[in-house]
């Protein structure tokens, strides 16, 4: 399909030739010349090369602006880098030249539904301009220094482990729901939905879902990480990678961007050691090859939960036959094109044979402690699909009839304001269940607010970290053990909020927490700023969530008004009105767009660009060697209903 397409558009650039006279010698070979750079392009993209790609397309699009072949290759590159607008614009003029033929590329969709997904996302960079996150004006808002701070925290600790460090900024796309992230990947909803994927690397850039999508949100930094591994992985080896390996590397590496934090704990999780020791056992591991080719195709959360499992401790079993020196001698391999086992076996001297028993070997050894209770009651995964309270309700459905009437009566003494009643029956749940069951977290939350209601702080410190020892994640026990520990321990308070925020960033009690542990540490001596700057941020968080557009109705039920920029707010310049003057800017090399001061968020060519009649600043920043400019300035007088045009070229050399 793709090559008639290219032919398509080569006959087209010649169409002038075929109404007149003969075609010049030499134009079919220039043709051909032609048709393979944009197949190069293509390789460059599927081999997560964005830097050559793009080199090649603008070469192409500036000698040949006209021809639709280029154009939807240009396009293509866009969209890898997340120039969602302008790589429609391009798609669709090479749609129209095609009459028809391109409706059936499935690459015009994609750019079609991510530029209408994202339409009127804001882009905040950081101030390396290493990252660049998209996101929907509102709420998400809060979540942009975490966001950068762990991009940037992997770039440096995986970067080196891996040996890879992007030469391009990394683009992060926030998501509304599982619904945008189909239409933005192509994987189908039911199979995220089934899954549980909340997060894809694809295209050259990490779309994330927001931790609005879940009621108790998600461990989305560690995510973040996750799917910025499988990226740097794809890059270093021109994506010859296969998916379990892939998994392998991104699972065990996602965390470390944490490593040295005093909270901070690798490996995998009690609940996951429990699952993948009970699957050891019973010889119900999922396969390498049902791996393939994703993971959000597996049957169920729960098999995707154990297929990560399995591949962390695959990692770790390579590292520990060479460390990370041998780990990039695998990935040197796999770049010079060698298949998974012929590099396995190049590097570590494994057959495929030896490699899966000595891994089964270095697995049985570990010893995982497997925690009792019914296995249904461990798996968040189905309690994020839920709202949150499937773990509770899994309880009160338990087959230990006496362990679920404690933990109901319970629920109903507190309800009625009977804490101190309360409290005895969750102790007596508590005390059934046994210090390894699986829902001992949930059981301990709930006593540990009774003791916290009670004024029993210390008994309520003990219990909120008995509960953290079995769910490491646990959102309620990091925050409510931090309020335990504010008084006497600001600090180590600070340090279980920042845990909790990391998992649910939209929660008002988790910035209050910080904010007043940040304030604490700041009365006791604040000589770098640091406590000061973290009181304003998480204060400021605050004046987010308090005014940004959580839900319609909740703001019509709480007469609140709309955040700042929140809702369809236009681009700088744009008018709201009937009758808008257009921009067109072009510029050689490509570069980033500014207009009336404020970064547009695009890079060029910008064919048309809806703005306010009137006088308009246009700021154009490229990417040149040291000494070659690479910025211009331009004022523009836009007229209504007129298209005006800035052409630039840039990086010129500063001197004869």
């Amino acid at each position: 399909m793709r090559r008639a397409l290219r032919q398509a558009g080569l006959a087209l650039l010649c169409s002038a030739a075929l109404l007149g006279p003969p075609p010049p010698a030499g134009a079919e070979e220039a043709a051909a010349g032609l048709e393979r750079k944009i197949a190069e392009i293509d390789r460059l993209l599927e081999a997560w090369q964005l830097t050559p790609a793009r080199a090649l397309a603008e070469e192409l699009l500036r000698a040949h602006p006209d021809l639709p072949a280029v154009q939807l290759g240009a396009a293509w590159v866009k969209f890898h880098q997340g120039e969602h607008a302008a790589a429609r614009a391009l798609a669709e003029r090479a749609a129209a030249a095609f009459q028809g033929a391109l409706e059936r590329d499935p690459r015009l969709g994609l750019i079609r539904d991510t530029a209408q997904v994202t339409a009127g996302f804001s882009l905040f960079r950081s101030p390396d301009g290493r990252v660049e996150v998209a996101y929907a004006a509102g709420v998400d808002e809060v979540l942009l220094p975490d966001v950068v701070e762990a991009v940037e925290r992997t770039l440096s600790v995986v970067g080196r482990d891996l040996g890879q460090v992007p030469d391009h900024p990394i683009r992060v796309e926030l998501l509304p729901d599982s619904e945008a992230l189909s239409r933005l990947t192509g994987l189908g909803l039911e199979a995220i939905q089934t899954s549980g994927t909340i997060a894809v690397c694809k295209w050259n850039r990490l779309m994330l879902t927001s931790p609005r999508a879940a009621l108790m949100g998600y461990g989305y930094l560690d995510t973040a990480s996750h799917e910025l591994i499988h990226l740097l992985v794809s890059q270093r080896t021109w994506n010859h990678t296969p998916i379990w390996l892939h998994e392998a590397l991104a699972k065990h590496e996602e965390g470390r961007w944490r490593e040295g934090e005093p909270l901070y704990r690798p490996g995998l999780s009690p609940r996951e050691e429990s699952r993948l020791s009970r699957a050891v056992r019973a010889q119900a591991l999922i396969t390498f090859e049902q791996m393939h080719p994703s993971m959000a195709l597996l049957p169920s959360a729960e098999a995707a939960e154990l297929a990560f499992s399995e591949v962390y401790t695959v990692t770790a079993f390579l590292l520990s036959r060479g460390g990370y020196p041998r780990l990039r001698e695998l990935l040197a391999a796999l770049e010079g094109g060698a298949e998974d086992m012929a590099a396995i076996r190049a590097v570590y001297g494994f057959s495929r044979a030896e490699f899966v028993r000595a891994w089964l070997d270095f697995l049985r050894a570990e010893r995982f402690e497997e925690l009792t209770g019914d296995e249904e009651l461990e798996g968040p995964a189905a309690a994020r699909r839920e709202g949150g309270s499937d773990g509770e309700r899994r309880l009160l459905a338990t087959r230990r009839l006496e362990l679920r009437d404690h933990y109901h009566l319970g629920q109903l003494l507190r309800a009625r304001g009977r804490t101190a009643a309360s409290a005895v029956q969750y102790q007596k749940a508590r005390d059934l269940a046994g210090r390894r069951h699986a829902a001992l977290w949930v059981v301990a939350d709930k006593l540990g607010l009774a003791l916290l209601e009670l004024d029993r702080r210390a008994e309520a410190r003990a219990v909120f970290e008995e509960s953290l020892q079995l769910h490491p994640e646990g959102l309620e026990a990091h925050l409510h053990l931090g309020q335990v520990l504010l008084p006497e321990e600001p600090e180590a308070a600070f340090l279980h909020g920042r845990e909790a925020v990391r998992q649910n960033p939209l929660d008002p009690r988790v910035h209050r927490l910080l904010s007043a542990a940040a304030r604490a540490l700041r009365a006791r001596g604040d000589a770098d700023g640091r406590w000061a700057a973290a009181e304003a941020r998480h204060t400021a968080a605050l004046r987010i969530l308090g005014l940004a557009r959580l839900d319609a109705d909740e703001d019509e039920d709480r007469g609140a008004p709309p955040a700042a920029g929140a809702g369809s707010a236009p681009r700088p310049g744009t008018a709201p009105g009937p009758a808008p003057a257009r921009l067109r800017v072009l510029s050689q090399p490509w570069a980033r767009v500014w207009l009336d001061l404020q970064d547009t968020g695009l890079t060029t060519p910008v064919l048309e660009l809806e703005v306010a009649p009137g006088r308009h600043w246009v700021a154009l920043v490229a990417d040149c060697p040291e000494g070659q400019g690479g910025q211009a300035v331009e004022l523009v007088d836009a007229r209504a209903g007129e298209l005006s045009v800035v052409d630039r070229r840039l990086c010129e050399p500063a001197g004869p």
